[in-house]
């Protein structure tokens, strides 16, 4: 457990990721010579696209310009957590072995347009048309555990005002299975 709190929320204060720089800052590009950002050159009355930048205005640099320090990480190559980052594996792995149940089937309401195609309000899911059945109890969690910490789940997506779920239920259709969220 990385980020989370006894009551269920994210802790983000302290968190941190890569930057994803070595600490400094480079320029890659520069304004075009040719035509100095113009885009196109004038011959005669009409404009032409210019050759040199193929009308974008700016080159490539053979080699990049060192500028100084990253300003996103000030050199430290650290940046914080924010809500809208993906999930650590410690946090998916222990919302995994704590919220999801397997033992009690999920009645809510019938799948929507956005929970079925769009995955909206869901954690996991997987369209497989009945593969599941013939999975056994031990296989289908493997399956379920799988598709939710291989996936890309960022803490916003995971929480709802803050808080986690107080637990994972599983529906199971003809069409395959989705894990809701109960709050």
């Amino acid at each position: 457990m990385c980020n989370i709190t006894q009551d269920r929320t994210i802790d983000l204060a302290n968190a941190s990721k890569d930057c994803g720089c070595d600490g400094n800052e480079y320029r890659y590009v520069q304004t075009c010579t040719e035509c100095n950002g113009a885009k196109k050159f004038k011959k005669g009355n009409r404009n032409y696209k210019c050759k040199s930048c193929s009308g974008y205005g700016w080159t490539r640099l053979e080699t990049p310009i060192l500028l100084g320090t990253c300003k996103k990480c000030k050199g430290s190559q650290k940046v914080p957590m924010t809500m809208y980052d993906c999930a650590t594996e410690e946090d998916k792995q222990w919302i995994f072995d704590n919220l999801f149940n397997f033992d009690k089937p999920y009645t809510g309401q019938s799948n929507s347009f956005n929970e079925q195609y769009l995955g909206l309000g869901t954690y996991a899911g997987c369209t497989d048309y009945g593969r599941y059945r013939s999975m056994s109890p031990e296989e289908f969690k493997n399956e379920v555990k799988e598709s939710f910490t291989h996936g890309y789940n960022q803490y916003v997506a995971l929480t709802h005002k803050g808080k986690l779920p107080t637990e994972v239920l599983i529906r199971k259709s003809s069409s395959g299975w989705t894990a809701y969220p109960i709050y």
